[in-house]
């Protein structure tokens, strides 16, 4: 119940932001987009190192393991199952069209952000 209440309250301080955001001038628009996309491209990179250690390192084991015959793959299951998901995915989009209706409306904080996060990832 506690969790419910919380969830309620972090989304109305979250569509609290956005509407004071929108109200605000270009350049605090600019600036707060590219501050937030940096950081936010700082950290996907260094997580993204680790990520793609994990990823890699699975994909070698994998296979290692295929090629001695310890683990045999069914690529029509896997086919199948990834359809199920792709199709579960894509029914599950009213947070993508928020996030659209979000950036359709503050263009310049997303133009901002997107700029910030490249630099953020390319530091």
């Amino acid at each position: 119940m506690q969790a419910q209440k919380g969830g309620e309250k972090a989304k109305q301080s979250l569509n609290q932001a956005a509407k004071l955001l929108s109200q605000n001038g270009f350049a605090k628009q600019l600036i707060t987009g590219t501050a937030s996309g940096w950081f936010t491209g700082a950290v996907v990179k260094h997580a993204g190192k680790g990520v793609a250690l994990v990823l890699g390192s699975g994909i070698i084991l994998h296979q290692i393991a295929h090629n001695q015959g310890i683990i045999k793959q069914d690529l029509d299951t896997l086919k199948e199952l990834a359809q199920r998901k792709t199709s579960e995915l894509s029914k599950n989009t009213p947070a993508i069209q928020k996030m659209r209706g979000f950036a359709s409306k503050n263009k310049v904080f997303t133009a901002g952000f997107l700029g910030g996060f490249l630099i953020g990832v390319a530091l």
